[in-house]
């Protein structure tokens, strides 16, 4: 909370480029983390959605549109899909109970089925 009235206090009294440069410094500096493998895009993305929200929250202006289009791309990692119905049966045949009451709970809710009705 301090370091937020801090950065308030900052940006109030400097000027609109002042504010703009500070934050891109800071994309630049967190890109290098990005090279070094430090952290991913996708927290670069969050880190900056932080500070957009904190800048329209608190009535800064800042030139989003440039930092927005220097961010590096975020690689989909994830291609979520709902299972079908053989691959559920396939799942449920393994030996490990957890899994099996997961996947039972997972199709009723996805198919609206109760246990025993395929």
């Amino acid at each position: 909370m301090r370091r937020a009235n801090r950065f308030f206090v900052f940006v109030k009294s400097s000027s609109e480029e002042v504010v703009d440069d500070l934050i891109i410094r800071f994309v630049l500096f967190q890109k290098q983390r990005i090279d070094r493998g430090d952290i991913t895009a996708r927290t670069l993305r969050n880190y900056v959605q932080a500070i957009k929200l904190f800048c329209r929250m608190n009535p800064i202006n800042v030139a989003w549109d440039i930092i927005s289009r220097s961010l590096p791309k975020v690689k989909q990692l994830a291609n979520d899909r709902i299972p079908t119905v053989e691959e559920i049966k396939k799942l449920i045949e393994y030996p490990d109970r957890r899994i099996s009451l997961l996947y039972y709970y997972h199709y009723q809710r996805v198919y609206g089925l109760e246990h025993g009705t395929t």
